[in-house]
């Protein structure tokens, strides 16, 4: 039988003595007090039999007190152990008889899961020794209150930085009243706990690290989730384990999670809508729409850049789109339209929906990008990339159908919904680069010629480059926005923009290229920071660090001779050229604290907050391409106030230890690496942005010097760019782009 508490709370009982583990969240007691149903006498035998007792005890002390002189000379000893015996039947009597109320709620309100009401227990008898039935109801040991306070504030971080940023799995208002009634399931704490802990500060944690709490709840949360029971409850705890896993750095065991939510979703039938008949109401409806669409986009991040194909068929989504934040919060129907696997059309319609619409369109052109690339990309399609009928040329053509939406060229503005609208952006700039920098070429002498494919892979550079510098700039701007919370998939989108700017940095001849360095130092800072909310980063690391040494080892083996009529047309993948062993998926497949040649010179980086890292990246004078991103003078040297700290700097959650990153240093990268002495034709220079960085470094400590930066310094002594000519060619090359190709 379940226990007391979750047979008044009405859930699940793991059963387990001395106390479950619904009991163990909630600090309460655990009591086994079920009787089975039809196993004594009736009420009315109870009652005879008590009466026929009392009658027997009346007769047994008149015949005593008739013998013995009386009712007086009865000992006290006697009486005593009447009375007692009378009692110690009663009470058991009394109980059966009321065992239908008893399996009732009672009608005091539960206690959980706000703190138990700690009453010191009624005790019997002079030493205190007997507890009355009454203290069995009262929780004897008082739980800790800070236990209870951390889950409080973890459910908060959960609201104000998880749920909505973009993925958005429960109503605050639904679930704060299911709290309160003790309706919410253990698991899913649980799992909103894990996830949420990592934001959590050094003292809120107490003597155990944000990493212990995690791996506490994470293993809990899933002895307690039944994958073989599909519910939504579940549902949202195995999305929830997913992103912990990841955030822990658990590639397999995150995948294998979110493969469970897939399959559940669909069990559920969550891709399409209710008939209108069913009970459901219009909150409830909303619900299950948006945790399918969490998963739908969490499917198709998990996959990108790996060999799995999307599990979800945008052909079987017969679904609504998300309705606006206010008719969510306010549990009306919805009116937004369905979805539909060739766009949902936003300019046609003229109205105006939200960013998390937004999201979804263009992750669904990511799929389709996902799948292009997958088959082979040009060598998998029926018609040269370059025709109208090319699966390519289709894929751009929707881009620039869901760019039409708004002006990209616009900032972030610090709305509740600005993270989604940041992934948007980021999602569009990343299928750009995944899409171009197959044709990008590994030195620029491949350009030569006047044909088709010339001018074409011509055109397909600049737009890849456009599209990674304005990756870069657009995450830039969004380390110094409070509103928005990284999500995982922005490690993701620096790499892949790395990707392509790692080939700028070895391009030699033209003046076009020189921001690709600039920025390459960008996407390292930023990688590094976000190790430490999401410790997956380091396989992202440690890819980018392979592709480095992999692009410099091709670069100085090349030559047309060993190459003869083969082109990058020729490679199935983008890896293909660098000779494979490349695992570039945005989950890996092995876990973070795996031993990895690799992995072995990464260590977590120093943890920036949004002011110090703007200071790292920008500096008193900010870079040329920053100057349309921040609205403050360039030229004032005065920093910027201090935002909220979004990155805590006690926050311990990699359970390695620091150490610097190796790989970083000016040594490791060879001096040959960045040898742009071949761009110095007039032999003029010019100050930049890289020589007041490096100008700031040196006045700093030795102590403080960061490897960044120090490379950053090394770099800008060495560098030497022209003026003229250099810079009318990178006209040629990067200016005029696209409308919406800035961030």
């Amino acid at each position: 039988m379940n226990c007391k508490s979750c047979r008044k709370r009405k859930i699940k009982c793991s059963r387990t003595r001395p106390s479950c583990n619904a009991c163990d969240v909630f600090r309460c007691e655990c009591v086994y007090d079920a009787v089975p149903k039809k196993r004594g006498p009736k009420t009315e035998v109870l009652e005879e039999l008590l009466k026929r007792i009392d009658g027997l005890e009346k007769r047994l002390g008149e015949s005593e007190g008739s013998n013995g002189g009386g009712r007086g000379s009865k000992s006290p000893g006697a009486e005593s152990s009447n009375a007692s015996s009378v009692a110690s039947r009663r009470p058991a009597a009394a109980t059966t008889a009321r065992e239908p109320a008893a399996m009732s709620p009672p009608n005091i309100p539960a206690p959980s899961p706000p703190p138990p009401i700690i009453e010191s227990p009624i005790t019997t008898g002079a030493g205190g020794g007997g507890v009355s039935p009454v203290a069995i109801q009262t929780p004897q040991p008082a739980p800790p209150q800070t236990d209870y306070r951390l889950m409080q504030r973890l459910v908060e971080i959960f609201f104000e930085r998880v749920n909505g940023k973009p993925y958005t799995l429960f109503h605050e208002r639904m679930f704060r009243q299911d709290w309160q009634e003790g309706r919410v399931p253990s698991y899913v704490l649980d799992t909103i706990c894990a996830v949420s802990v990592r934001y959590a500060s050094a003292h809120e944690l107490g003597t155990k690290t944000a990493h212990q709490y995690c791996e506490e709840f994470a293993a809990r949360a899933r002895r307690n989730v039944d994958s073989d029971e599909p519910t939504l409850e579940h549902l949202q705890s195995l999305l929830l384990l997913s992103m912990t896993y990841y955030a822990m750095g658990y590639g397999k065991k995150s995948f294998m999670q979110m493969g469970s939510a897939i399959r559940m979703t669909l069990a559920l039938d969550l891709h399409r809508e209710l008939p209108p008949t069913h009970p459901s109401t219009p909150l409830q409806r909303e619900i299950r729409r948006r945790v399918f669409w969490t998963c739908y986009m969490m499917d198709r991040f998990t996959v990108c850049g790996s060999v799995r194909p999307p599990s979800f068929s945008d052909r079987s989504i017969h679904l609504r789109l998300p309705s606006t934040e206010d008719s969510f919060l306010r549990g009306i129907p919805s009116e937004a339209p369905l979805f539909s696997e060739t766009g949902i059309g936003f300019s046609s319609l003229g109205i105006s929906f939200p960013n998390s619409n937004l999201l979804i369109d263009v992750v669904r052109i990511l799929g389709r990008t996902i799948r292009y690339t997958q088959s082979g990309g040009v060598k998998g399609d029926s018609h040269f990339p370059w025709h109208t009928n090319s699966n390519l040329s289709r894929i751009r053509n929707e881009l620039n159908t869901w760019a039409s939406t708004r002006d990209l060229r616009e900032g972030v503005p610090p709305t509740p919904d600005a993270t989604s609208l940041f992934l948007a952006r980021s999602v569009w700039h990343v299928i750009h680069c995944l899409m171009y920098r197959s044709f990008l070429p590994i030195d620029l002498a491949e350009l030569d010629g006047n044909g088709t494919q010339q001018a074409w892979q011509m055109e397909a550079t600049k737009v890849c480059f456009q599209h990674a510098n304005a990756l870069v700039d657009l995450i830039s701007v969004g380390a110094m926005t409070p509103a928005i919370e990284w999500p995982a998939f922005a490690g993701f989108s620096l790499v892949t923009a790395a990707s392509v700017l790692v080939h700028g940095v070895f391009y030699k001849g033209s003046g076009a290229f020189r921001k690709c360095r600039e920025n390459l130092i960008t996407v390292l800072t930023q990688v590094r920071a976000l190790i430490s909310v999401w410790s997956c980063m380091r396989q992202q690391l440690a890819l980018l660090r392979r592709l480095y040494q992999a692009h410099e080892k091709l670069v100085v083996d090349w030559s047309p001779q060993k190459r003869p009529g083969q082109s990058v047309f020729h490679f199935d993948d983008f890896f293909d050229r660098y000779g494979g062993g490349f695992e570039a998926g945005h989950v890996p497949f092995y876990d973070a604290g795996e031993s990895d040649t690799d992995l072995s010179y990464i260590g977590v980086p120093p943890v920036y907050t949004p002011s110090n890292l703007s200071q790292h990246m920008s500096g008193p004078s900010p870079p040329a391409h920053h100057h349309s991103q921040h609205p403050s003078n360039p030229h004032n040297p005065t920093p910027s106030p201090p935002q909220q700290p979004r990155y805590q700097e006690d926050y311990p959650f990699s359970p390695t230890t620091p150490q610097d990153l190796q790989f970083l240093s000016v040594a490791s990268f060879g001096g040959h690496a960045y040898d742009f002495e071949a761009y110095n034709q007039s032999n003029q220079y010019q100050q930049s942005a890289e020589e007041v960085d490096a100008n700031m470094v040196r006045d700093m400590g030795e102590t403080e010097r960061d490897p960044l930066l120090s490379m950053l310094a090394e770099m800008a002594e060495r560098d030497e760019f022209a003026v003229g000519d250099g810079e009318r060619e990178g006209d040629v090359w990067m200016g005029g782009g696209e409308e919406g190709t800035t961030a």
